[in-house]
């Protein structure tokens, strides 16, 4: 089956800025690096540049969930 646009969309890797900005946020939130690897775990990735355009939003979510959790 080809892939559809939006899957194809999906898949591509993130922008610069979008990296960057995830890089901040993930540093802000997980600033150990047990917790980095745990999220990047969680994402089912090694690194951040292995998140993909589709799933960022996914990975903004998750990190600003723990950050509300852990301000609680």
């Amino acid at each position: 089956d080809p892939e559809s646009p939006e899957e194809a969309a999906a898949a591509q890797p993130l922008t610069p800025e979008q990296s960057a900005s995830l890089d901040a946020l993930l540093a802000e939130v997980c600033p150990k690096d047990d917790e980095r690897a745990r999220f990047l775990k969680f994402m089912n990735v090694a690194t951040v540049g292995d998140i993909t355009a589709g799933r960022y939003g996914e990975a903004v979510r998750a990190l600003e969930k723990k950050r509300k959790g852990a301000a609680s």
